[in-house]
């Protein structure tokens, strides 16, 4: 298996990204359309944070609901199909998104009150994986 051209030594073997798999067929309309959807993204992520701000929900989420009515299952404005250009763009960039959401989580994590509740959030966890 081959990275940027480039076969891994050791353990780990990176595949190539959808991205940059498909990065050759991408023209200028469809970067114009790529910064269009994420301007999108930003400006419903940011009005809908700061709705739940207001309501005293956490920002967080409204970001992901917004994400929820953009995606292919209410709206449609973010390009899912297996024959769109951008879909391994927003693949890879809905997987770093991933790895940023988790990290702002884990900044906000107290690790006292996450070492007082753990018993019991624990007995709930393991009761929905026994179900």
């Amino acid at each position: 298996m081959t990275f940027l051209g480039v076969a891994p030594k050791g353990a780990l073997a990176v595949p190539a990204l959808p991205a940059l798999a498909t990065a050759g067929t991408i023209g200028h309309h469809d970067v114009v359309r790529l910064f269009l959807i994420l301007a999108i993204m930003l400006l419903a992520a940011k009005l809908a944070g700061e709705l739940f701000h207001r309501l005293g929900q956490p920002v967080v989420l409204g970001e992901l609901l917004a994400g929820t009515l953009l995606g292919a299952s209410v709206l449609g404005v973010i390009p899912v199909g297996a024959g769109d250009p951008l879909t391994g763009v927003i693949g890879l960039l809905a997987e770093i998104g991933v790895v940023i959401l988790l990290f702002e989580v884990g900044l906000g994590t107290d690790l006292p009150d996450l070492f007082r509740v753990g018993p019991a959030a624990a007995a709930v966890a393991l009761v929905g994986v026994a179900l």
